[in-house]
């Protein structure tokens, strides 16, 4: 499992303490802790990185964050989510990975790195490039196809979007340029299909802002 996370921007006129780390714990539902600690580890360390990758089995994942600031706790939040089996043989999409390009150079950079930390946000400026690389999951050496779409949030279809073939043996990167899209939310829609299964769908949501 990666877990990243990244402080809410400062919006004018609201004074709010800017989050420095996060307290994670991760268990199972009968107590087997996987995590507990500090991501970062050390703060104030000037290669501090707030994402933390880490193994779990499948089933129910139980998370409890605490978030801080400088000044002490800020505010916590708990969730339970369920880690899929990706050993099957049916088709499956893993959690995508989503990234922010703000210059060309940031894009062939992301293109070039399967080990890129990807971005917690799912809001994007117009002056972004949302590039997205889906996790697809089949048995054996199937071959399987990556299609794409842009939907509006009613879910009727806007534009295809290109999926390409990635280096450092990422198969899928999808980009999608936001530059022409009228502010408000979004949804792409993956689909995987590979022969002998039935195709499956992904719906990734998503806000681009002014």
């Amino acid at each position: 499992m990666t877990f990243v996370w990244e402080p809410i921007a400062a919006q004018p006129g609201v004074r709010r303490e800017s989050a420095t780390s996060v307290t994670l714990i991760a268990a199972a539902p009968d107590g087997e802790m996987y995590f507990r600690g500090s991501v970062p580890e050390d703060a104030s360390a000037a290669t501090a990185t707030r994402h933390i990758e880490f193994e779990v089995p499948p089933g129910r994942l139980q998370l409890r964050m605490g978030v801080n600031g400088a000044g002490g706790p800020i505010d916590n939040d708990d969730r339970e989510v369920v880690v899929p089996d990706l050993t099957g043989t049916d088709l499956a999409f893993g959690t995508p990975r989503l990234y922010v390009a703000r210059t060309a150079r940031d894009f062939q950079l992301i293109r070039k790195d399967a080990t890129a930390v990807p971005t917690a946000s799912r809001e994007f400026r117009r002056t972004e490039r949302l590039v997205v690389r889906p996790a697809v999951y089949a048995a054996g050496n199937a071959t399987v196809t990556v299609t794409s779409k842009l939907l509006n949030k009613q879910g009727h279809r806007l534009a295809d979007v290109a999926v390409t073939a990635a280096e450092s043996g990422a198969p899928y990167l999808v980009d999608v340029p936001l530059a022409a899209l009228a502010p408000g939310e979004y949804l792409l829609e993956l689909t995987a299909a590979t022969e002998g299964q039935k195709p499956i769908t992904d719906l990734i949501a998503f806000r681009v802002e002014g």
